[in-house]
């Protein structure tokens, strides 16, 4: 009788963490993914604790961004705990992370998005008129953990659907630049119609 009820625990617990079950992915690059930025003049590797990363992701076909602007783009969500420093140079590694509503097995759409500096955020790099930017979006195979024997996690470069591919930052104007940039078009055309 006892080994019965043991047995019907042990269906129950093995179903619940199935049910349960996430993707799982590995969020590292390699030294032919690298990040990095774009100064105008020469394109460098981000230095090492020079800026950071953090990893967007959605259901496959799910529109991307429209541009590096975008704050939340529409339908993608940042995989919690992936914000990452650039180290070493031009480098990753934040080690396997669960994908919070991601079926375990599933492909995924996913990006990588940077800015330059100690910013908390990519607003706030954005904000500061830091480097930023997005990489093209990518589809990886996320790992299924409940399997016997479990499945290696997805790596986002080691994909064998589109991987991750690397990223450059661009440069965005401050705010107060872009202002002063408007009044002095401004001052322009107003000082043409004169003449």
């Amino acid at each position: 009788m006892i080994k019965k009820y043991l047995g019907i625990l042990a269906v129950t617990a093995v179903a619940a963490v199935a049910s349960m079950a996430q993707g799982t992915l590995i969020f590292i690059n390699s030294s032919t993914t690298l990040v990095r930025y774009d100064s105008g003049t020469v394109i460098s590797n981000v230095p090492s604790g020079g800026g950071f990363v953090e990893f967007l992701y959605a259901p496959v076909g799910t529109q991307g961004p429209a541009g590096s602007s975008d704050l939340a783009p529409a339908g993608w969500s940042v995989l919690d705990g992936t914000i990452r420093s650039i180290s070493p140079a031009g480098r990753f590694n934040a080690g396997t992370f669960t994908v919070n509503g991601i079926a375990p097995g599933a492909v995924i759409g996913g990006l990588v998005r940077g800015w330059t500096g100690a910013h908390a955020s990519y607003a706030a790099a954005l904000n500061a008129g830091a480097y930023i930017g997005y990489s093209s979006v990518f589809t990886v195979d996320t790992g299924d953990p409940s399997s016997v024997p479990p499945g290696a996690a997805g790596s986002i470069f080691n994909s064998t659907a589109t991987p991750f591919t690397g990223m450059t930052l661009t440069a965005v104007p401050e705010p107060t630049s872009m202002v002063l940039a408007g009044l002095g078009a401004a001052s322009l055309l107003i000082f043409r119609r004169r003449k």
